[in-house]
C-alpha cells in the first residue's frame, strides 16, 4: 500500500500542474530567441530555394545544404504504433485545409526553416496536418519525417492570417525534447494585454471522434460520473476565446483511446475566495489558497466544483512541533462524493527568498483526496507513509480494512481526526466507530489515497 501510495503522490502534479515561474519562463524564452537568431544566420547563408510546384497533400521534399557549425538539434521521436502512422499519413485539417496554396507554401517554409527550428535536416519530408483561422489566431501543426520511422512535432499559434514568416516566428523550439505520440494537445491561455494565445486544440488520426465534458461528478464510492457530447468528427477539436473547463477523449474505430483536460481560460470566478465559515483562527491567505487550488484541480479535469468549505484544520496527530498546521478543504457535489486538498502551511510553491527555501518546499506543499460529505482519508504531504482521517465528531476509532475483511492498520480517533500509517497492504474499505464500538460510518478505499486525477481513470495511447 505504502508503496502504491508513493507512487500515486509522485504523479499527482500532473492535473493540477501550475503556470511556470515568470522568471523561467523569461531565461527559457531568451534561451531559444538567441539559439534561433544564430540559426538563422548560418541556415540563410546556406538555404537552397525549393521551386513552387504543386505538392500533394502539404508533404515538400528535396535537399538542403546544412547550416555551418554545431547545430544542437533535438532527436525525432520514433513511429512505433499504426495510431501514430496513422496520424502521420492524415491529410491536412482544419478550416485552411482546402487551401492548397497555402498549406503548400507551409510545407515549403517549414522544410527550409528546420536549422531555425532544431529540426534534424535528415527529416525532408514535412507534412502539414492542421491549420486553421479562428478569430484571435491562427494555428499549424506541421510534422518532419523521414516517411520511415520517425518523426518530429512542431506547432504554431499566430495572429489571424499571419504569414509563413509569421508562424515561423511564433513556432516553438521546446527546451526538452519531444516524442512523437499519436494524439497531440496544446493549450495556451491568455497573457495580460494579450489576445491571439486564448486557443487549445487536440489532434489525432483522422476519422477518429473527439467528444468533451465538462459535469463530471464524483460519487459515493469513488467513482466519476460523466456526460460525453461529440465536438469533432475527423479527429480534431479546436476552440477559442472564453472556454470553458472541460475534458476531451479521443475514440478511433470505437474505441476510446486518449484523454486531455484543459482548464478554463478565465478561471472560476470565486477561485481566490476564503471558504466560508473560515475561523478568525486560520490565516485567510492560506485558506484562499487551499481553496484555490482545489477548484482548480477540480476545473482542469472537468469536474463539477461545488462550494469550497474548510473541512478541519488543525495540527496533524502525531505530527514533529514544528509542523505548520494543516488545512483540509472539500468540494462536494450532487453526486455524493466529494473532491478534497490537504495543504501544509500556506500552500506557496514558488520560495519567497533563496534562503527560505528549504523550509518553503517542505511546509508549502498540498496534496488532493477523494472522500463523502462525512468522511475524509487524505495523503499527508510532508508526511509520505501516513494518512489523515477526518470523520463525524462522535468518531473514536479507524479501521482501514483489506482483503478478506481483515483489518491492516487502525487507531484512535480524537474529535473524528486521526493518522494511520496504512503499510504495504491493499486496503479496501475504511470504518470508523464510536465510543460504544458502533459503526458510525464506512466508505470504500477507492480509489486509493493519493490517486491521481481525482481517482477517474484516464485513456493513453
Amino acid at each position: 500500500m505504502a508503496h502504491d501510495l508513493r507512487d500515486g503522490l509522485a504523479r499527482l502534479a500532473e492535473p493540477v500542474v501550475s503556470r511556470p515561474e515568470p522568471y523561467r519562463r523569461l531565461l527559457e524564452r531568451l534561451r531559444r530567441q538567441r539559439r534561433r537568431r544564430a540559426l538563422t544566420a548560418g541556415a540563410a547563408a546556406v538555404a537552397v530555394v525549393v521551386a513552387a510546384v504543386p505538392l500533394l497533400g502539404g508533404t515538400v521534399r528535396g535537399f538542403d545544404a546544412e547550416p555551418a557549425g554545431p547545430v544542437e538539434l533535438q532527436p525525432p521521436g520514433q513511429i512505433d504504433t499504426p495510431l501514430e502512422r496513422q496520424l502521420l499519413d492524415s491529410p491536412p485539417r482544419g478550416n485552411l485545409a482546402g487551401d492548397h496554396e497555402l498549406i503548400d507554401n507551409i510545407a515549403r517554409g517549414y522544410r527550409a526553416a528546420r536549422a531555425e527550428l532544431l529540426v534534424d535536416p535528415a527529416l525532408d519530408a514535412v507534412r502539414v496536418l492542421f491549420a486553421h483561422d479562428l478569430p484571435n489566431a491562427r494555428l499549424v501543426v506541421v510534422a518532419f519525417t523521414d516517411d520511415d520511422s520517425q518523426a518530429v512535432l512542431r506547432e504554431a499559434i499566430a495572429d489571424p492570417g499571419a504569414s509563413v514568416r509569421g508562424l515561423l516566428d511564433k513556432t516553438g523550439t521546446p527546451v526538452d525534447a519531444l516524442g512523437f505520440g499519436p494524439i497531440f494537445s496544446i493549450s495556451r491561455m491568455p497573457a495580460a494585454g494579450t489576445s491571439p494565445d486564448d486557443v487549445r486544440l487536440a489532434l489525432g488520426p483522422s476519422g477518429c471522434v473527439v467528444e468533451a465534458s465538462s459535469n463530471g461528478q464524483l460519487t459515493a464510492d469513488g467513482t466519476v460520473r460523466r456526460d460525453w457530447r461529440p465536438i469533432g468528427g475527423d479527429g480534431y477539436a479546436v476552440t477559442g476565446p472564453e472556454q470553458a473547463a472541460e475534458r476531451w477523449r479521443f475514440s478511433c474505430d470505437g474505441v476510446p483511446r486518449y484523454d486531455v483536460s484543459f482548464g478554463s481560460a478565465s478561471g472560476r470566478p470565486d477561485a481566490t475566495a476564503v471558504p466560508p465559515g473560515t475561523p478568525d483562527s486560520v490565516d485567510p491567505t492560506a485558506a484562499a489558497n487551499a481553496a484555490r487550488w482545489l477548484t482548480d484541480a477540480l476545473d482542469r479535469n472537468g469536474l463539477a466544483v461545488g462550494s469550497v468549505r474548510l473541512r478541519w484544520h488543525g495540527r496533524i496527530p502525531g505530527a514533529p512541533a514544528d509542523t505548520p498546521p494543516v488545512l483540509l478543504v472539500t468540494s462536494c457535489g450532487s453526486g455524493g462524493g466529494c473532491a478534497a486538498l490537504l495543504q501544509v502551511g500556506m500552500g506557496r510553491f514558488e520560495p519567497p527568498s533563496p534562503a527560505d527555501e528549504a523550509q518553503t518546499v517542505r511546509y508549502s506543499r498540498w496534496l488532493t483526496a477523494v472522500g463523502r460529505p462525512d468522511l475524509v482519508v487524505a495523503p499527508i504531504p510532508t508526511d509520505p507513509d501516513g494518512v489523515l482521517v477526518v470523520g463525524p465528531d462522535s468518531a473514536t476509532r479507524v479501521e482501514l480494512v483489506g482483503d478478506g475483511n481483515r483489518v491492516v492498520a487502525e487507531g484512535p480517533l480524537k474529535d473524528g481526526v486521526g493518522r494511520l500509517e496504512p503499510g504495504e497492504e491493499k486496503v479496501r474499505t475504511i470504518r470508523v466507530y464510536d465510543a460504544s464500538d458502533r459503526l458510525v460510518t464506512s466508505m470504500p478505499a477507492r480509489p486509493e489515497f493519493g490517486s491521481v486525477h481525482f481517482g477517474e481513470e484516464r485513456v493513453w495511447p
